[in-house]
C-alpha cells in the first residue's frame, strides 16, 4: 500500500528535542541524540517514498504552498547533509537523487541548498571528500559549493 507522509509530523520531530542547554550534560547528550535519531528516520521515509513514488514535488522558494511538506522536505535534506554526510553523499542516495533529477522530480535547487548550508555549518572527515565530489558532480553541482568547508582528519 503507498506510504503516506504526515509532513508536518516530520517537521515537528525534526525541531523536537533541540537543546542549547549544555548545563546537563546528560540531558544535553540525550536530547541531541534522539534529534538526530528522528532527523534519521524522516530522511528514511523520504528514501522510501522517492523509491515508491519519485521524489516529492517541492519549490524551496515558495514555502508558504503546502509549507508542510515543502519544510519537512527541505529541512530533512539540509540536517541529512550536515548530521551523516558519508549517507547523503554515498553512493547509494547520490545514485537515487541522480535519477530523480534526471527524471525530474528534484529539482538541483534543494540539492545545492542543503550542501550549501552543510558546507558552512559542519565539519567534515578528510574521508568524505571524494564521496562528497563524486555526489556533487554526479548531480552537475559545483564543487566550489564545499571549497570553503572544513576538513579534517577524524582517524585519531
Amino acid at each position: 500500500e503507498p506510504l503516506v507522509l504526515d509532513y508536518c509530523k516530520m517537521i515537528s520531530d525534526d525541531q523536537s528535542y533541540v537543546n542549547n542547554d549544555k548545563s546537563d550534560m546528560n540531558k544535553f547528550t540525550s536530547d541531541k541524540l534522539r534529534r538526530s535519531n528522528l532527523i534519521k528516520n524522516n530522511f528514511t521515509l523520504l528514501l522510501r517514498k522517492i523509491e515508491q513514488d519519485g521524489f516529492p514535488k517541492v519549490n524551496i522558494n515558495q514555502m508558504h504552498k503546502d509549507s508542510c511538506q515543502n519544510r519537512a522536505i527541505t529541512m530533512t535534506m539540509i540536517h541529512i547533509a550536515q548530521s551523516e554526510p558519508d549517507q547523503f553523499y554515498g553512493s547509494e542516495v547520490a545514485s537515487l537523487f541522480k535519477a530523480e533529477l534526471t527524471n525530474g522530480n528534484l529539482d538541483k535547487d534543494i540539492l545545492i541548498r542543503s550542501s550549501i548550508v552543510a558546507a558552512k555549518t559542519m565539519e567534515f572527515c578528510n574521508d568524505s571528500r571524494l564521496t562528497i565530489n563524486r555526489a556533487l558532480e554526479l548531480w552537475g553541482l559545483d564543487n566550489n559549493i564545499f571549497e570553503e568547508a572544513k576538513f579534517i582528519d577524524c582517524n585519531e
